[in-house]
């Protein structure tokens, strides 16, 4: 998405050869030089925390995929798929039509991919312990990155879907985490 989005220049150069491989990499590398060594239970617990996020980020682009496959002739969770349907023009003139999914986790929220990725990103964070902060950067600059993203996205989908979009929105209250934002 962010391909098609950003014009090939500093800013996309720049980032996808050095500060995605930087900040990505931030945990092995602070990890590298600075081991920590935490609890058996603890360790446990923040494994479970980064399976959860995975699950969701999995879940959630499953059933999203299952249901623009089948034109939402799919059931999600046992129940029908819920979803709205909104055209649009592209820019050659071509009407076209997408589905707006709003049941099984996207009934939530309106990005659970997004949510997993970010229960990934801190799943890796709390590995590194509370010892040093720089471990904790990729988790703040995720959580802003996508909460940008969320309101980038929506301002695109409002242009292309208009009302339907709207509606989506008053349906699917929440963007990325359900009752905070």
């Amino acid at each position: 998405m962010d391909v098609c989005d950003e014009p090939f220049g500093f800013y996309f150069t720049w980032g996808s050869s050095v500060f995605f491989p930087t900040i990505y990499t931030l945990q092995t590398q602070y990890l590298a030089l600075n081991p920590v060594e935490l609890p058996t239970h603890l360790t446990i617990l923040i494994f479970l925390f980064g399976v959860v996020g995975f699950i969701i980020y999995y879940t959630a682009m499953e059933q999203k995929n299952i249901v623009q496959d089948t034109n939402g002739k799919h059931s999600v969770a046992g129940r029908k798929a819920k979803f709205i349907r909104a055209s649009y023009v592209t820019t050659d003139g071509v009407e076209r039509e997408s589905l707006l999914f709003c049941s099984g986790m996207w009934g939530h929220i309106r990005h659970p991919d997004y949510l997993g990725i970010l229960i990934v990103t801190y799943a890796m964070c709390g590995l590194c312990g509370t010892g040093a902060l720089l471990p904790w950067s990729e988790g703040a600059f995720a959580t802003a990155f996508l909460a940008y993203r969320c309101v980038r996205d929506e301002k695109k989908c409002t242009g292309k879907y208009g009302e339907a979009w709207e509606t989506y929105c008053r349906r699917v209250r929440w963007r990325l985490v359900p009752g905070l934002y």
